[in-house]
């Protein structure tokens, strides 16, 4: 594990702008030094405006102090920022056990803040995860934690003295100590009685930021905060077996990552592969590495070919009980169709319309005659709805399915269930869309704008284009 941390951070260290180093400490009894309770060290790599000063400083820097005594101990937070040559330094200084005196400024000491002394360690200790628990940075690079975990009994007299600052920390705004630590720290997670007392965040400076697949040319899009180099994009194919386990197809050969174009301050480099007996439901899993760190992912990207046609397992199995020119005939002419095979025409009408919109993607309920019309507590009907729809990308949809142009009724109806369901909305922030199919031809109908209304030579586009496999086009002919 040694050497894969500091493969990471030799791998990654033409890139690390600025170190800052967070320190939660604790001086027992007031004359002893400080002991170390949390320390998080963070290699930055992306230049942020608030720390572009930082990140040009030519010797360290203390940002903050924070600091109370009582009851004869005391306790701090400190933050430094360092420029990336101190690196090897700090780090040499937490195996050895102590912070040792450090110039804050150019030919300046503060030999009352330091040393502080932590258990010492060896970078062994410190397990590398990919997924952080407690590193709480937002922006749009990922970040590599190694922690330490500190087992030493002794540990626990220091929980007590901290505890004794909680009010001290109210009266600065923090729910407690430990907050304070967590929000100073750039920490999400860590509390009381953890035992995680070295926290180190590595930046990483590249990611996948888009992918196109087009047939068998897959394009990979990487973006970087460095012309870094040594970096290599590996691609696996899987496959599905009949027990339903994905297993690897013969192995493909790592791209080379070569940044060539440089925008707004970033590097840029798309990378194509060309993949032969690529089939629906295949994976294509891309693992971008660094030469020097391969066991680390520095970013992964999943990607499941779809079907050319996503409504035709759908439309086809759909067609073995009802014929596609049955189900065209039940949306644009309900009217004309066997009552002895079809039934009531309004009923066939409303199906057939269920079926669509559960073919162009949406969840659907067909409500049905007994359930169609919504009544308030005091049994007053508030409006009717033949079908509820819903997609979690576009909203709820209350349809109405009529053979005839609707009247002001009936789009006053659909109105009253919108407004009803207007909590939704609030609560979910989801669209709420009423919508009436219309099996009739086009008609000019006052109050119409409340409503969106699909008239028969719409309905029979979006079939078409369901049919085609263009869900997102045919979804889209619903609402505009």
């Amino acid at each position: 594990m040694a050497n894969e941390l500091l493969n990471l951070i030799q791998a990654f260290s033409a890139s690390i702008k600025c170190i800052n180093l967070g320190i939660a400490a604790i001086m027992p009894n007031g004359k002893d030094g400080w002991v170390n309770l949390v320390s998080s060290i963070f290699l930055n790599s992306n230049i942020q405006n608030e720390m572009e000063k930082e990140q040009r400083l030519s010797e360290p820097k203390l940002k903050l102090r924070l600091s109370s005594s009582t009851q004869g101990s005391s306790f701090a937070i400190f933050l430094w920022s360092y420029p990336p040559r101190y690196l090897k330094d700090l780090l040499k200084q937490f195996e050895n056990g102590k912070i040792q005196h450090i110039p804050l400024e150019k030919g300046v000491v503060f030999e009352s803040e330091l040393p502080v002394k932590i258990a010492p360690f060896s970078l062994s200790d410190l397990n590398v995860k990919q997924r952080p628990d407690f590193i709480r940075k937002s922006d749009e690079w990922k970040w590599l934690e190694a922690i330490r975990q500190n087992l030493t009994p002794d540990r626990s007299d220091l929980w007590t003295i901290a505890d004794k600052y909680n009010g001290w920390a109210k009266t600065k705004g923090f729910q407690d100590v430990y907050a304070m630590i967590r929000e100073k720290l750039d920490l999400k997670t860590w509390g009381k009685s953890n035992v995680d007392d070295v926290i180190l965040g590595i930046q990483i400076p590249a990611r996948i930021i888009d992918h196109q697949l087009n047939g068998p040319l897959l394009k990979i899009s990487i973006k970087a905060i460095c012309n870094i180099k040594d970096l290599y994009i590996n691609y696996y194919h899987k496959r599905a077996n009949p027990q339903g386990y994905l297993e690897a197809l013969p192995s493909i050969s790592p791209e080379s990552v070569k940044f060539v174009s440089k925008e707004d301050g970033f590097f840029y480099e798309t990378s194509s592969k060309s993949f032969t007996d690529l089939r629906p439901h295949d994976y294509i899993e891309v693992e971008l590495i660094h030469e020097k760190a391969p066991i680390q992912s520095i970013d992964t990207l999943t990607i499941k070919i779809p079907i050319e046609n996503p409504a035709e397992p759908f439309a086809k199995a759909l067609d073995s009980f009802c014929s596609f020119k049955d189900l065209k005939s039940m949306l644009l002419n309900p009217k004309d169709l066997e009552r002895k095979k079809f039934g009531k025409p309004e009923d066939a009408f409303e199906t057939a319309v269920a079926w669509l919109l559960t073919l162009v993607g949406y969840n659907t309920i067909h409500l049905g005659e007994k359930h169609e019309k919504l009544s308030s507590n005091a049994k007053v009907e508030i409006g009717s709805a033949d079908i509820i729809a819903y997609d979690e990308n576009i909203g709820l949809l209350f349809v109405d399915a009529s053979l005839t142009a609707p009247d002001e009724n009936k789009i006053q109806a659909l109105v009253r269930i919108k407004q009803h369901f207007g909590f939704l909305s609030d609560e979910s922030q989801i669209s709420i869309a009423p919508v009436i199919f219309s099996s009739a031809d086009q008609a000019e109908i006052s109050g119409s704008r409340d409503v969106r209304i699909i008239w028969r030579d719409r309905i029979e586009s979006i079939l078409e284009e369901a049919m085609k496999g263009n869900l997102e086009k045919a979804r889209s002919m619903i609402l505009w």
